[in-house]
């Protein structure tokens, strides 16, 4: 088997399905977006060139898994982008989509957490899969084991012949192909021979008898281990991608020609978000025109009577009309700098209106533990009528001013930001502040750029609590879920901060505040 044998995937979905899955997903991966520009120095050199990097058009719906040839690396659109890799590999991509998945038998359910490739290797191997990703864990010691009665892999085996024989089946087939690589799934493979687990959004932007370019994305990581092997294959090819990963303000720039290869991470500069971007930097319409109200699907009866009393309660309520209106990543920093100190100067009011509006839903508002308790109550019954549905988004640029329909969203930004308050009292190391350290080259697209958040992490300075857009959300998600014919679209994980908000976050805070990274990711489980 050739050492570069890339996998031919048993796939249980189609790509497009899985694509779906993942374009809905609520906790957004890292994505680092790429362009890639091949510049040949002949014609013939950039012929071999296509040739070996397969770069062609192919049919409009997603291309089937093939059952010999060569295997594409990503399908995306109407363009294959594929590696000149000749053999094909029975693999399996790895399938968490049945990890605690309960089963039906005659006695009733009997479950067992764990994927069928995690069950079904460790049934036909006697011994636990051994995951690169997270330290090992035998099945026999999980708590549902013990209760189904499963002491041996002997009591395993039968289990699973007579609860999930689909595990055996997926697990024969990781086996087989880790007899073949050395890799049990097809993303250890990826991650291993290009850097990363896949290549998508591949779109082909332009192709002469010289050049190619190109853009694509890939989650968490660059197939860096991909451009080596382009610029080893093709010592006589330039080579340039350059890749951005906004939200963690992740840069990389691969430099690759006669023989010379170079790896440099350079600063997020205009220059360069336009060299990966491929066109100037733009102002999306959407922080300019004024937001428009669109019309909401009919909510469920169980609500009507929550939204009629909060519609009412908010008639009157103060609106909130800094000296300068719009977004401030766009403003000059001395409006931005003087919307802050309005802000600041403030907020003891803003509490005193929220205190007012909530008093007459019976809900006492001050910096004490029932307070938190009677807040995750109320959001959870009224949130969801404070969002507003609407083309645009006034919650950000304040166009139009938040008055009549868009009343709500002075009650959500008042709740922010005595949210922020009470984490302050309990925290005195965190501050409110303005924003200001985002690269030159994302200042146009970063919502918070010169809004007010919360500071003070210690060991990590630039990290921030967006306490308004926390808020803001978790009233979207609401909405999203109080509709009675359509699904929601928008979701908050986990969703049990949909009954515990304001505790749950400002337990996070607290921790956060302290350093305690772990008990915050224990608690978001």
């Amino acid at each position: 088997m050739h050492a570069d044998s890339p996998p031919l995937l048993y796939r249980e979905t189609q790509w497009d399905a899985e694509c779906g899955l993942l374009s809905n997903a609520v906790v957004l991966m890292p994505e680092l977006v790429a362009t890639l520009r091949c510049i040949c120095r002949d014609r013939k050199t950039a012929a071999n060139f296509r040739i070996a990097l397969q770069i062609g058009e192919s049919n409009a719906k997603p291309l089937r898994e093939p059952n010999e040839g060569v295997r594409p690396s990503a399908v995306c659109g109407s363009v294959c982008f594929r590696l000149s890799f000749r053999r094909k590999w029975a693999g399996l991509r790895q399938d968490h989509s049945q990890a605690g998945c309960p089963r039906r038998s005659k006695r009733g359910y009997q479950r067992l957490d764990g994927s069928d490739a995690e069950i079904g290797i460790e049934v036909l191997t006697r011994k636990p899969w051994r995951s690169p990703y997270r330290k090992e864990e035998c099945v026999l010691d999980r708590e549902q084991a013990r209760e189904a009665g499963i002491k041996n892999h002997d009591d395993l085996e039968a289990w699973v012949r007579r609860e999930r024989p689909q595990a055996l089946e997926t697990g024969r087939k990781c086996l087989r192909a880790f007899e073949e690589t050395g890799y049990w799934f097809a993303r250890d493979w990826r991650v291993d021979k290009w850097g990363t687990n896949w290549i998508e959004q591949f779109e082909l932007v332009d192709r002469t008898e010289t050049t190619i370019e190109a853009t694509f994305a890939t989650p968490w990581s660059t197939a860096d281990k991909v451009f080596h092997e382009m610029a080893c294959r093709h010592p006589n090819v330039e080579i340039l991608v350059a890749a951005v990963e906004e939200g963690n303000e992740f840069s990389y720039l691969f430099t690759a020609g006669s023989g010379l290869v170079r790896e440099e991470h350079p600063d997020l500069t205009r220059e360069f978000m336009e060299e990966v971007l491929g066109a100037p930097l733009e102002v999306d319409d959407l922080y300019l025109r004024p937001a428009t109200l669109r019309q909401r699907p009919l909510t469920h009866f169980r609500h009507w009577r929550d939204e009629r009393q909060l519609q009412r309660s908010l008639a009157g309520y103060p609106a909130y009309e800094p000296p300068h209106h719009g977004i401030e990543m766009l403003m000059p920093e001395s409006e931005a700098r003087e919307n802050f100190e309005y802000f600041m100067s403030g907020r003891e009011a803003r509490v005193g209106y929220l205190r007012s509006f909530l008093a007459s839903f019976g809900v006492a508002l001050a910096f004490s533990d029932s307070a938190k308790t009677a807040l995750d109550g109320w959001v959870s019954r009224y949130g969801a009528f404070l969002y507003v549905a609407e083309r645009g988004s006034s919650f950000l640029t304040r166009n139009p001013a938040w008055r009549g329909p868009r009343a709500g969203l002075n009650a959500i930004f008042d709740l922010a930001l005595f949210l922020g308050e009470f984490a302050i009292r309990e925290s005195e190391n965190l501050r409110w502040e303005m924003q200001t350290d985002v690269p030159e080259g994302l200042r146009g697209t970063h919502e918070s750029y010169q809004r007010p958040c919360i500071a003070g992490i210690p060991g990590n300075p630039r990290y921030r609590f967006y306490i308004m857009d926390d808020v803001y959300r978790i009233c979207h998600g609401l909405q999203e879920a109080s509709y009675l014919w359509r699904k929601p679209r928008f979701q908050v994980l986990p969703k049990t901060l949909y009954a515990q908000f304001a505790s749950r976050t400002l337990r996070n805070m607290y921790l956060m505040a302290r350093g305690d990274v772990a008990g915050v990711n224990d608690a978001l489980r």
